[in-house]
């Protein structure tokens, strides 16, 4: 209560303040100072500043109702956030600004520009935590930007006098001050129509009509705190309601001139106005921001018309209330109704002309996505494969010794029979000498041991002869194997010659690899991932490094039940057999990539099975 009263204290100064300045001829410094004030205390702000600027935007003069707020103010006019301020607020007809930290006046600000001369501006200081009553404030500044240097008609030419219209519209914002507290959609709905015929002498009664779905049902009627819906006078208040609705207009029905506009249908007016033998009914729709209509109120006079400005000023406040009634609606409602809402106001967002870049981009990844799931392609297993041959030989030390000579190396074609290294024979040889002449003194004794007769001597001599024999044979065994031959025609894979020339070796060392180039096939290293897609006889195909561009058709013939792990984790082995004739130019080792065949999928699941198979491992519990 005291809020109100002090509310009405500050337009009554207000509506004085005015008449003193119609009969000035100039506006003093004092009268925009106490105008700030009382402007700050109608809208419920922290304070609000006069400005006025020349036509360079330079401050000509500034009146703040708050003292401490000079330097801030000062440091604000001359930066460059003001000036693109100043330009938003004079396209918009207002500009506002969050609270920033960083700026010269730390809080949020609203700036409106005035409608009389001299042309001025209001600065409004916005407290922290009236965000949600915004709109508001601007409602109520929007409304007292019409101060100044102003001629005032006689009061002969309206109906009533100026200082009454404005007195009643700016009660009319006490009203929507109530709409916008309350927490409830019906508890609006009666604030509204309550306050309408309590602020004006001239409407008795009023009806609040709101759409759902396709009619206009009562939702509050004045006076009464609960109402029969199936009661003849409720229904007529509904048939007034849509008649309204339906044509989209105002319609204005007098008891003397039956009908304000001809060219309308105003057959439940009628009806009504003779229901209740009022004097006249003035019926006006109100539309949201999608142009459909959602609020119809009713005005209804059983003595006198009400007047024009007192209409466009009910029009104009539940206008502005409207979208605080359309939430209201929605939060009560059932949650059939809230989830229909919700889907209707995401579809608009979502085909509207806003964002157009954003909502190409969507669609495009949309359908992106759905041609993902419709259209198919091969899913192929990939690995890592290489030439193998099963064809190869190995040649290794025949004893040990150093290598003196080598004539191939890694690489190199060969024919069968070619000399491919030989060990130095050089201590074989002299042993063999040693052996021999050991030889020929077995031999001396044994005869020397006949010609005595002593059969015991003969036979040691013999025996040690024997010996000697076995152990030239091993030499000359030797011998004939220092001199490795190519088993057959192929290529060199390993042995390089740098590496083994004057190089020790041991008996039975592996020095050369040759293998055959015919009989290739190609041995792939799968991941365990995919190894279950794999059977035997799948089909695929394989690409060298060295010619990626050429696919060799692979057949799989053999999957090694055996994983081996490595870098990459496991990995088992694919045997797979080339469906083409081996080329002249490949070789056993080469490497390359293979992909198998396995069965149509669609694009999505060929690129997220994996990902989608480590998220259900990593859910796993």
């Amino acid at each position: 209560m005291a809020q109100t009263n002090a509310f009405r204290e500050s337009l009554l100064h207000l509506h004085h303040l005015r008449e003193k300045v119609a009969s000035q001829t100039e506006v003093t410094h004092q009268d925009w100072l106490r105008y700030a004030t009382l402007v700050a205390q109608i809208c419920k702000v922290d304070s609000c500043s006069v400005i006025q600027l020349d036509q360079h935007q330079q401050v000509l003069m500034k009146a703040s109702s708050d003292e401490h707020l000079g330097e801030s103010l000062v440091a604000f006019l001359q930066s460059a956030e003001f000036a693109v301020f100043l330009s938003r607020a004079k396209d918009k007809g207002y500009a506002t600004r969050p609270a920033n930290p960083m700026a010269p006046i730390p809080k949020g600000m609203a700036l409106l520009p005035g409608l009389a001369q001299p042309a001025f501006y209001l600065l409004l200081i916005v407290p922290d935590d009236s965000h949600a009553r915004l709109q508001d404030i601007l409602l109520r500044a929007q409304l007292l930007l019409d101060f100044g240097k102003v001629a005032l008609p006689h009061p002969s030419a309206v109906h009533e006098t100026p200082s009454d219209h404005t007195s009643e519209v700016l009660h009319l914002l006490d009203l929507l001050n109530d709409v916008y507290q309350s927490e409830h959609f019906l508890t609006a709905c009666y604030a509204i129509v309550n306050g309408i015929v309590s602020h004006s002498q001239q409407i008795d009664q009023v009806v609040l009509g709101w759409r759902e779905g396709s009619y206009v049902r009562v939702k509050a009627i004045s006076h009464y705190e609960r109402f029969e819906k199936k009661t003849d006078t409720v229904r007529l208040f509904e048939a007034v309601l849509e008649e309204a609705a339906d044509q989209y207009t105002d319609i204005l029905f007098n008891k003397d001139t039956q009908a304000h506009y001809t060219d309308l249908i105003t057959l439940a007016h009628k009806q009504l106005q003779v229901h209740l033998a009022s004097e006249s009914i003035f019926t006006f729709p109100l539309k949201d921001e999608k142009g459909e209509t959602r609020l119809v109120i009713t005005l209804i006079s059983f003595a006198e018309p009400a007047n024009k400005q007192s209409c466009e000023a009910i029009h104009f406040v539940t206008q502005t209330a409207l979208p605080k009634l359309q939430t209201l609606y929605i939060a009560d409602a059932s949650l059939g109704v809230r989830i229909r809402d919700y889907s209707s106001r995401s579809l608009a967002k979502l085909f509207g002309p806003d964002n157009l870049l954003v909502k190409g981009l969507t669609l495009a990844v949309s359908l992106l996505l759905i041609a993902s799931l419709v259209f198919t392609t091969m899913h192929r297993v990939e690995g890592k494969g290489q030439f193998v041959t099963d064809n190869t030989r190995v040649l290794s030390a025949p004893f040990d010794g150093f290598i003196s000579q080598v004539l191939f190396s890694s690489g190199d074609s060969v024919y069968e029979n070619d000399l491919m290294l030989s060990l130095d024979t050089q201590e074989l040889m002299l042993q063999l000498a040693e052996l021999q002449a050991e030889l020929q003194r077995n031999l001396a004794e044994a005869a020397r041991a006949r010609a005595e007769f002593s059969s015991i001597d003969l036979e040691i001599a013999n025996a040690r002869a024997k010996q000697v024999n076995a152990r030239i044979e091993r030499i000359n065994f030797q011998l004939d194997s220092a001199q490795l031959f190519a088993p057959f025609d192929g290529i060199v894979v390993e042995g390089e010659r740098r590496e083994l020339i004057s190089a020790p070796v041991t008996a039975g060392q592996p020095l050369m690899r040759i293998a055959e180039i015919s009989d290739l096939y190609v041995s792939i290293r799968v991941s365990h991932e995919d190894i279950h897609f794999i059977d035997q006889g799948s089909q695929g195909h394989f690409s060298l490094v060295s010619e990626p561009d050429r696919r060799i058709p692979v057949r799989v013939t053999h999957v090694i039940p055996m994983a081996e792990v490595s870098q990459s984790g496991a990995e088992f082995s694919v045997i797979a057999q080339l469906q083409e004739d081996t080329m002249d130019w490949w070789r056993p080792g080469m490497t390359g990539v293979a992909k198998i065949d396995v069965e149509p999928r669609s694009y999505l699941w060929v690129f997220s099975h994996k990902a989608v198979n480590r998220i259900r491992l990593a859910l796993w519990w």
